[in-house]
């Protein structure tokens, strides 16, 4: 029997510095049976002409018009895709050489999954390695208790999207990413997805993911975009739960993505960008408690702040 054809859906914008290694280790799969769609977001470092210098018959290369972010650029991505499986991967990235046959055989496994998230090495800018995944303890199968419970206490589930690969009935039935979202549209597509089907955690851990300075998630802008989509999701999360239980979710959310947040304006405030902190604590007032928040920020500097965990319980061990 034939194997099916996997389309990798990279979208680039000025990605050279790590362009060459992310799309080498999608040549160098072990699963052959793929299409290696490029698409360029109008990047101005070469990324481009390195693209075009490739000569494996695999690539599909896409020129944007005009630059459409991340989301945007994915979605075209999409839409020129062939495959019966896509496999989402950022140009900072690195494959290990069985990970496409990984990630397919885990949704020939479990037809029904609406996306299966794979475990994954975390590497800095170097390749050095960070850390891992291995401490997941989130089910294989993930319904959809169980998603909503660890979506609404830490926001999202895969943590990349390099680490995601659709079947095409996914795309089919839930359409592609909501554009709106500048940062969380990733978050938001999985929401949507887990409304629809289940959800699959693969545990090898056949993918570095690397965290730099110059990704879009460092960026002021990308930051004080997540402030803002965080409270568009909102509704979602509050929908799910009785007023008492997301108050208790919104309190583990404060101790934890709250303090985060308040710990960058801090930072931001310390290099001189006075205005971009006060949009941030703008933003940060209409879902927490300033006040509340620098309290917590405080404890965890004196390290005097007690083991936070949820107190809304699981459903399930994940």
């Amino acid at each position: 029997m034939a194997t099916s054809l996997v389309s990798v859906a990279m979208p680039v914008f000025n990605g050279m510095r790590y362009l060459e290694f992310a799309i080498d280790s999608v040549i160098r799969q072990d699963y052959t049976n793929i299409e290696i769609i490029l698409s360029d977001d109008g990047s101005s470092d070469g990324s481009l002409k390195f693209i075009n210098s490739i000569s494996d018959v695999r690539i599909v290369r896409l020129v944007n018009d005009q630059t459409s972010g991340i989301f945007g650029n994915l979605n075209r991505c999409l839409a020129h895709s062939k495959g019966d499986y896509i496999q989402i991967m950022s140009q900072d990235d690195v494959m290990g050489v069985s990970y496409i046959s990984g990630q397919v055989r885990s949704l020939q496994m479990h037809p029904q999954a609406g996306l299966v998230y794979s475990g994954c090495r975390y590497v800095d800018s170097s390749g050095n390695f960070l850390g891992d995944s291995s401490a997941d303890r989130t089910p294989e199968v993930i319904d959809r208790a169980t998603y909503n419970w660890i979506a609404s206490h830490y926001g999202a589930l895969p943590a990349s999207l390099s680490n995601v690969m659709l079947p095409r009935m996914t795309l089919n039935a839930i359409g592609i990413f909501d554009e709106r979202y500048r940062g969380a549209g990733d978050e938001e597509y999985w929401n949507r997805v887990s409304e629809r089907f289940e959800l699959i955690r693969n545990p090898s851990m056949l993918i570095d993911i690397r965290s730099h300075k110059g990704m879009a998630t460092w960026q002021t802008s990308t930051k004080l975009g997540y402030l803002r989509e965080e409270l568009m999701l909102a509704s979602w999360y509050r929908s799910l739960w009785s007023p008492a239980e997301f108050k208790e979710i919104e309190r583990y959310r404060m101790k934890t993505r709250g303090v985060d947040h308040f710990q960058w304006i801090l930072r931001t405030v310390s290099r001189a960008r006075l205005a971009d902190a006060l949009i941030g604590l703008r933003l940060l007032s209409n879902q927490f408690s300033i006040g509340e928040v620098a309290m917590w920020f405080l404890l965890r500097k004196l390290r005097l702040s007690p083991d936070v965990r949820p107190t809304l319980p699981a459903p399930r061990r994940v």
